[in-house]
Formats: structure tokens, sequence, C-alpha cells
């Protein structure tokens, strides 16, 4: 037996519980919707104080041929294109099947008409987070192209950010207006061979061993993640094949 909440289309904070987790998400002044927080259940994360300005970044992260990235980072990264900047908000609702807990946020572009439905799902108290993002072009325009769309080894090596070129070197701090160095650190596979290379998966763990996130690309194909520095934060990006590793474009009819 299905149930779903009522579909709410108010642009403030929300938070979405469930039994494995509490995720907070906020939206910036133009409305696009990022997560800010992810807590496990039952345990409290407190934020350290920092005068740096807000280092969210965008729930999705698409670009489309002639759009490029913004100066945040170079054309080569994840994150920081023209169109993710310009994906407003438009609603979000719940869905609960047995066990499982859906959340659903809807967000369109003005410009392009392009419309993305973010979903993310979580199996009773379970702690883990399937993200799944869906594209379509609400335009007239038969030629929108997109060229990513991020949805969120068996031998393992360990590294610290530093060793990958990842450091906190306070360049966010300093009055050049940067909000984040150039470098990121990536993985990725090429083919249907999805794990010719790497397994599509990695680890993130904090220095004490306190905290650590895992993450794993589910795509029979290509594939590509990356994590990186932004203002005083980390980032982490994954999802399919994209235009400036495997020269992939998907063009999108009109609906």
């Amino acid at each position: 037996m299905s149930q779903s909440g009522p579909k709410m289309e108010s642009p403030a904070p929300f938070r979405w519980s469930t039994d494995a987790f509490d995720i907070d998400f906020v939206l910036d002044t133009k409305n696009v919707v990022a997560i800010r927080r992810i807590t496990p259940k039952g345990k409290d994360l407190k934020q350290g104080a920092t005068a740096i300005p807000s280092s969210d970044t965008p729930l999705i992260n698409v670009k489309l041929v002639g759009e490029g990235n913004t100066s945040t980072k170079t054309a080569k990264s994840l994150i920081g294109s023209y169109l993710s900047a310009r994906m407003r908000y438009k609603s979000h609702e719940t869905h609960i099947e047995g066990s499982e807990k859906s959340l659903v946020i809807d967000t369109a572009d003005d410009v392009t008409k392009v419309h993305i439905s973010v979903r993310l799902v979580v199996y009773g108290n379970i702690p883990v987070l399937r993200s799944s993002a869906t594209v379509t072009n609400q335009s007239d325009d038969a030629t929108t192209c997109v060229t990513q769309l991020s949805s969120l080894e068996a031998q393992w090596s360990n590294h610290t950010l530093p060793e990958l070129g990842i450091d906190l070197n306070g360049i966010c701090e300093l009055p050049d207006g940067h909000t984040s160095s150039q470098a990121s650190f990536s993985l990725q596979n090429l083919g249907s061979f999805s794990t010719g290379t790497h397994l599509p998966m990695g680890i993130l763990k904090s220095k004490h061993d306190t905290d650590t996130w895992l993450w794993q690309v589910e795509h029979n194909g290509s594939w590509r993640w990356e994590v990186g520095d932004y203002k005083d934060n980390l980032y982490l990006v994954a999802g399919g094949p994209v235009g400036v590793a495997h020269d992939w474009k998907l063009v999108l009819g009109p609906k």
C-alpha cells in the first residue's frame, strides 16, 4: 500500500525525516535548491562557526551544449555550470510504499524550459540514500542537448585529500573573490563494462574515523565521480557519462 504526502510549493528551507537520516534542504536567493546537511538518525552534528558565506552547491549538476561553467570551476569540473545555477525549485512531495520512503523534488529553468525531477529514496533504517534524476524538455526547441546529468575497486587505495591536490589553502578567504581552487579529483570509466577500470565507488572518511561516507554509481556503462573544494567545504558529484570525459550528449525533444 502506497501513501503520498501533500505537494509543497513554498520556497523555504525544509527537512525530510526518515528512519535512517534527517536531510535538510535550503534555497538560495534565486530559489536554487541544495542539500545543506545529511544527519544519521539519532546523531547530533554540530555546525562549526565560519566566516565564509554558505558553501552549498546546487542539488542538480547539469550541462547543455553551448553552456559551460561559471568562474567557480573549470569546464572539466562537474559543478559550477550556468544551467545548474538556474534550476529553480518548484515543488516537492513525499511517498511511502512499504519500507520505502521517497522524496521527489521538481525544478525548472525559465530560460531553456528544461525541467528536472530528482528522486531520493531510503529503505527503512538502512543508512543508504539512493538518488536519480529525470530531465525533460518543456520547450519547442528540438535541439536542446544535454552533456551531463548528475544523480547523486577491489584493490582499495588510501589517500589524504592533500595527496590528491585538494587542500584547505584559504584561497576563498582572500580578497580576490575566489570561491574555490580549480583543483578536483575524479575517477571514471569508459564503455559498457562499468568496472573495466575501477569500481564505480568511493569512500570519504574523517581524519579521526568518526564519520564515513560511501557512494556507488548504479550504471552499467560509462560513469564519473568527482570530489573537490568549494569555499571552506568539500563536494561530491557522481553520475553516468558526461560530455567532457566521454563525449556524451543527449538531444531532448520537446515533451
